[in-house]
């Protein structure tokens, strides 16, 4: 039974409320957008709002249709993930049928299911679940029959900015499928809607869910003589893990932290450049007793034989310690332990999102712990800060410069102290004149004022001390 936080309740009645009035409306293929950042819970709460709207939706009487189905569409093989995480969620209750293409015995759907799509299985002409199969099925037939039987469809369009806005192919299956109402779900989201339920980031890290920030490069100096900038790199990363390693340890906690190696070249296949840099990761691991052989390095990269080490990587005691991989975890791939990132990229592309770094976003155990540097992401990279460009909606995830006070500092008290900072006037005051008049007698230059004739008594004593005082005698220069 899983127990939601303050804030998934609250987006989840959010989501019900507006998917109901929606739901009211005429109009199909209406939009909502539920946007909440990377390790937030995304999938759970979706579950929790379909959970909801089966129990809701029999009583909603000013509704003309009460009976809906869904379908759930996901790029690559995050679909597999949820379909995982909501069989368990539904496991007891039963409010929902979770069930693939393959596992349909009929030829529609019924009331309460879920159906999971991968997106490239449906977006292609090709494909078996587009083209007519020897049942004479397909998708097309299914949502006809579905909707005959007096059943509509609600969509779930799970990182929906990864492809249910890429043009032609989206528009033709969304058209094909036509649900009642598609739900973009994502931490990025392309699209704009007036019809939209937010997760702000900081109730996910005030719920202790997620880490306060992510450092970018940090600690780093002028590295060694004899090192390569990738070397220094990696060694500064490895550091790290093992420094985080020592924290948790000492803090009692059974988390083994993972270092994260991303290869830079984004192809499926292994450029020179790859192979070079990742002959120079494994020998300079090997040296600190990482390897393949011992199970402390994992590879997940895209030919099969590659992937390595990989069982139950994301359980917080794992033996692994390292893993090296390209973009093909970059989504969907959910390991709490991950703690620090090191990218080496390609430079043509120099922007970091919070998508590059989601993986490291998570808190293990859910909470924060009383030593902050535990609560904090970390990522290295090859790329010079004054190169790099964070993207402006992911701005306050990253911390360029973090100074960590060390532990041998203790608090000291500064007296406080009043500085007069009134800005001081460039004009002579009204007590000059009378610190004038008492210079001048003290020098001779006047007499008193209680003579009556002390002006042509000054006069004289001025022309004596050679002051010329005729006005029309002096000239400006």
């Amino acid at each position: 039974m899983i127990t939601l936080k303050e804030y998934q309740v609250k987006a989840v009645d959010e989501l019900t409320n507006k998917a109901l009035t929606l739901l009211s409306c005429s109009v199909r293929q209406q939009k909502l957008i539920f946007k909440a950042p990377t390790g937030s819970g995304k999938t759970v709460m979706t579950g929790a709002w379909l959970q909801k709207m089966a129990r809701t939706l029999p009583g909603q009487l000013d509704l003309s249709q009460r009976r809906f189905t869904y379908i759930w569409i996901a790029p690559n093989q995050l679909h597999q993930q949820s379909l995982t995480k909501l069989s368990h969620y539904f496991e007891e209750t039963r409010d929902l049928r979770c069930l693939e293409f393959g596992d349909l015995a009929d030829d529609a759907l019924t009331e309460n299911d879920l159906l999971f799509f991968n997106w490239q299985s449906i977006s292609r002409d090709d494909a078996i679940v587009i083209r007519e199969g020897e049942l004479g099925r397909n998708l097309s037939s299914l949502v006809e029959k579905t909707r005959a039987a007096g059943i509509e469809i609600i969509a779930i369009l799970d990182e929906a900015h990864l492809f249910a806005t890429k043009g032609d192919k989206a528009l033709k299956v969304l058209n094909m499928i036509n649900a009642k109402l598609e739900i973009d779900v994502s931490a990025t989201p392309t699209l704009h809607s007036d019809d939209i339920v937010v997760v702000k980031r900081d109730a996910v890290v005030k719920a202790e869910m997620i880490k306060k920030r992510i450092v970018l490069n940090p600690e780093l100096k002028d590295h060694e003589l004899g090192d390569t900038l990738n070397t220094y790199l990696l060694k500064t990363a490895l550091s790290k893990r093992n420094d985080l390693a020592k924290r948790y340890e000492k803090m009692g906690s059974p988390v083994r932290p993972l270092l994260l190696i991303q290869l830079p070249n984004d192809k499926a296949t292994m450029s020179e450049e790859d192979k070079e840099l990742r002959d120079m990761i494994e020998k300079y691991l090997e040296t600190q007793k990482i390897t393949i052989v011992n199970g402390k390095l994992a590879v997940w990269l895209s030919d099969s034989k590659d992937k390595i080490n990989l069982e139950e990587i994301e359980k917080h005691d794992s033996l692994a310690e390292v893993l090296l991989f390209k973009q093909a975890i970059a989504l969907g791939w959910d390991c709490p332990r991950a703690a620090v990132l090191l990218i080496f990229r390609d430079l043509k592309d120099v922007r970091f999102t919070i998508q590059t770094v989601g993986r490291i976003l998570r808190m293990p155990e859910h909470r924060h712990y009383t030593d902050d540097l535990l609560n904090y992401g970390y990522v290295y990279t090859n790329l010079a800060k004054d190169t790099i460009t964070i993207v402006r909606d992911d701005m306050d995830y990253f911390s360029e410069l973090r100074a960590v006070r060390k532990d041998i500092y203790q608090n000291i008290k500064v007296e406080s102290n009043f500085i007069n900072k009134r800005l001081i006037r460039n004009r002579i005051g009204s007590k000059f004149r009378v610190a004038l008049e008492i210079a001048a007698k003290k020098a001779g230059w006047i007499a008193s004022h209680e003579n009556l004739k002390c002006v042509e008594l000054n006069r004289k004593i001025l022309e004596s001390t050679l002051w010329d005082i005729d006005p029309k005698k002096i000239s400006a220069r």
